[in-house]
């Protein structure tokens, strides 16, 4: 499974918890990958939030110099 985005991440999370509770699968990972996962998701709001930051700027640079 391929996992680029939150919504694949979602997906995967969701899949491996029916698996667990549906009793098909024994997961003894299950903490290791939750954690990951979650440092995955952190990570990509970090990267989100860096890119929002840099447009946000120069929207407000634009501003200054009367461009908007």
């Amino acid at each position: 499974m391929k996992v680029d985005k939150p919504s694949e991440v979602r997906d995967l999370i969701i899949q491996i918890i029916e698996d667990i509770l549906t009793g098909k699968k024994e997961i003894p990972q299950a903490g290791s990958i939750s954690h990951m996962l979650g440092v995955w998701l952190k990570a990509w709001e970090l990267d989100r939030i860096s890119d929002i930051e840099a447009r946000l700027e120069v929207l407000e640079q634009q501003k200054e110099n009367g461009g908007y």
